[in-house]
């Protein structure tokens, strides 16, 4: 199974128009299932054509969205992206302005190519904010402009010449004056919050960017890497809580995902994870992402149970509730739990904030997939698609869809592209073309597949829980369920496993007493 936290992909307007429909659709949804949208309402699949959100009153006049700021340095990107992440949260801080997940304006910034009256359609915002940063001898120069994106026109802009050190000045001084543009004077205690710090350490801010930078990359060098920087803010300065959140995700993301990590074993990783996020709320009890970091590290420390889960998870909501990725995340652990109905709804609220998230499209046809609802589950993972083509597990879990409902030629070449966009962990692309050309009976096929899965694995003694699952559906597909069991029988039991025997791949060993054994020891507890 995998979970994601921070996207990177590529929007197209229609995509996002589609999204914010399907969230309109899906508002009927509380406490008990009710139908998804299937299906565009002309009839086609989506991302649907010729829809335009209903904004005759357009944007409010307090809406904004900061551009990522351009550098020409790629060593500066980190840099570029942290001002353009951290001006955005400190200008969140103004309860009277709107502000635009980064996220969120990445995929528009992408498909806009520059085209502000575009962005501000697509986003649906009255303001942006463009800049560019350049930094030499010692200095920072950063150009900002505040635009009103109907008309293109600069209502003010300014160059700021710093010392390369006061990143955390000069942030504080461009949301003070983006802010008082867009709302007028500032109240004092709108004041304060601007000039909130989260370290007075200009080293370990640096540091902090970076890993920011890394861990947005999604990938197993760059995790390490990003756990790395976390580490330098942390030793510079103790007291600042966030790279402790940050690292402490990072930790639970490289079990989530299966990343490689020789000579560290699994429960040393989940006891950094723990601690890492106690001590992230230690310092500041009311930080949102640590509340999450808390959630994740403790869907591995209580993997039997979840015990803490939902309850860390309802107070990074509680604290954030225009966090998007916190409403996701929520979603994903209500999932696992088995708690489809509020899963989905959470998942809207992602979406209804954030329109066009790729992830929280997926992970809608995850759940109506596993609910066998295979017809409605479809425009969902094509939607994920259709917003970010780059992601090659997406078309692993619509080549199993496909594969549910007997579309072989679809889901072989939903297989060649998990293949092809996956070359660096090639254990996915291998185990989706596999699974096409599977043969059921042929046990030594599947047992051929087994070694050539293994040897993708940097330690095949210590399998993650989707190398494991991926294995053992092979093994059961064949029909080598003594082999298969085994591998179930070696993950480790709870609610995350309790999801994967679910999949139709397992239903052969339903009447195999090991493989209830298993099935009773993962149920989720209610």
């Amino acid at each position: 199974m995998t979970r994601c936290s921070i996207e990177r992909s590529v929007v197209g307007p229609q995509a996002i128009l589609y999204s914010i429909v399907v969230v309109a659709g899906l508002l009927a949804l509380t406490a008990t299932p009710a139908p998804l949208l299937a299906q565009c309402p002309d009839g086609t699949p989506p991302p649907c054509a010729g829809l335009a959100p209903r904004t005759a009153a357009g944007p409010p006049a307090s809406s904004i969205a900061v551009l990522y700021f351009e550098t020409r340095d790629t060593a500066d990107t980190y840099l570029a992206d942290g001002l353009t992440e951290e001006i955005a949260t400190s200008l969140g801080r103004v309860a009277r302005l709107h502000i635009k997940s980064p996220s969120a304006v990445r995929r528009a910034q992408r498909q806009a190519a520059g085209n502000l009256r575009a962005i501000g359609r697509m986003l649906n915002v009255f303001w942006v904010v463009e800049g560019s940063v350049r930094r030499g001898a010692g200095r920072m120069r950063v150009s900002v402009r505040l635009v009103n994106a109907a008309n293109e026109t600069a209502t003010w802009s300014d160059a700021f010449s710093r010392p390369a050190s006061d990143v955390l000045g000069l942030e504080e001084d461009i949301a003070r004056q983006v802010a008082t543009n867009v709302a007028g004077v500032l109240a004092p205690a709108e004041r304060t919050r601007l000039a909130r710090r989260p370290t007075q350490n200009a080293e370990a801010y640096d540091h902090f960017l970076r890993g920011n930078f890394f861990l947005a990359q999604r990938a197993a060098r760059a995790a390490a890497r990003a756990i790395e920087e976390y580490g330098a803010a942390i030793r510079l300065d103790p007291a600042f809580s966030a790279p402790l959140a940050r690292s402490s995700l990072t930790y639970s993301l490289t079990l989530d995902w299966g990343w490689p990590h020789p000579g560290v074993p699994d429960d040393t990783i989940v006891a950094r994870a723990s601690a890492a996020a106690s001590s992230a709320l230690r310092l500041d009890s009311l930080s949102a992402d640590a509340w999450m970091a808390e959630a994740f590290a403790k869907s591995h420390s209580h993997a039997r149970t979840y015990e803490g889960v939902i309850e860390a998870m309802e107070r990074a909501v509680a604290l954030d509730s225009q966090n998007a990725e916190a409403w996701h995340q929520y979603g994903w652990f209500l999932y696992v739990l088995g708690r489809h109905a509020e899963a989905l709804g959470a998942f809207q609220r992602a979406l209804g904030i954030e329109p066009g998230r790729a992830i929280t499209c997926e992970h809608i046809a995850r759940v109506l997939g596993t609910q066998r609802r295979y017809a409605e589950a479809r425009p969902w993972i094509d939607s994920a698609i259709a917003l970010d083509p780059a992601q090659s597990f997406y078309y692993r879990q619509r080549s199993s869809l496909r594969l549910a409902i007997g579309d072989t030629t679809g889901a072989r070449r939903d297989a060649e592209a998990t293949a092809g966009l996956g070359a660096d962990v090639p254990f996915w692309g291998v185990a989706a073309l596999a699974r096409i050309t599977l043969v059921p009976g042929d046990t030594a096929a599947a047992r051929e597949i087994e070694a050539r899965l293994l040897a993708t694995i940097p330690d095949p003694r210590h399998l993650s829980l989707p190398a494991s699952f991926i294995i053992a559906s092979v093994l059961a597909a064949a029909g080598a369920r003594d082999a298969a069991i085994s591998y179930l029988e070696r993950a480790e039991p709870g609610p995350a496993l309790a999801v994967a025997l679910a999949d139709r791949d397992f239903d052969s060993l339903r009447s195999e007493a090991r493989f209830q054994r298993v099935v009773e020891q993962s149920r989720p507890p209610r």
